[in-house]
């Protein structure tokens, strides 16, 4: 999740200011103001266990079979106050493993409310509206970004994943790994 805050944006002015008074011949820096945030929360549903929890890990695991569904949840928590420009986005550094099997079309909802730890299939956050669509392809030869949307930033932003139904079976799960791939 990319997000700026005020405070980083005001900053980002004010130095813009210092560099324009320098004496000529000085380089110019290029103000940046966006920070990256990962999930503090990544966890699954499944619909073959429907009173089971499953913990926070890193593992995204989501899939669509005549016998289950399984759906990953992904929250983000601690954006800063002020933020502004939230986008959900994926980025995965060349050669990064992610396993699709059939229709990996993933399907990103809103939900309405924090995902917790007993969440399961029966009591799960309960989809809004769709806000996206991805396929997690990542090159074998260079990185792959995949921007899903971009929000109003609030403090903590949950999200449901699910392989479309539209297609037929399928499935696809990648480890996260915070800087080095994923969310």
């Amino acid at each position: 999740m990319h997000y700026q805050s005020l405070a980083s944006v005001i900053f980002a002015g004010l130095l813009s200011s210092i560099v324009a008074a320098a004496p000529h011949g000085s380089p110019t820096i290029q103000a940046r103001a966006c920070a990256t945030g990962y999930p503090s929360w990544i966890s699954y549903i499944d619909s073959s266990t429907p009173t089971l929890s499953f913990p926070n890990s890193n593992l995204v695991s989501i899939s669509l079979s005549s016998a289950a569904e399984r759906d990953a949840l992904v929250q983000f928590t601690g954006i800063p106050s002020g933020s502004y420009g939230c986008q959900f986005e994926a980025f995965f550094p060349a050669g990064f493993t992610v396993t699709n099997t059939g229709n990996a079309q993933v399907y990103v909802y809103s939900v309405d409310r924090q995902i917790t730890a007993t969440d399961t299939w029966n009591n799960a956050p309960n989809k809004v509206s769709q806000v996206g669509t991805a396929n997690f392809l990542p090159s074998t030869s260079a990185p792959t970004k995949v921007v899903i949307n971009s929000f109003v930033c609030a403090p903590s932003m949950s999200f449901r994943l699910r392989i479309s139904q539209d297609s037929g079976s399928g499935s696809s799960s990648f480890t996260q790994a915070n800087a080095n791939g994923g969310f």
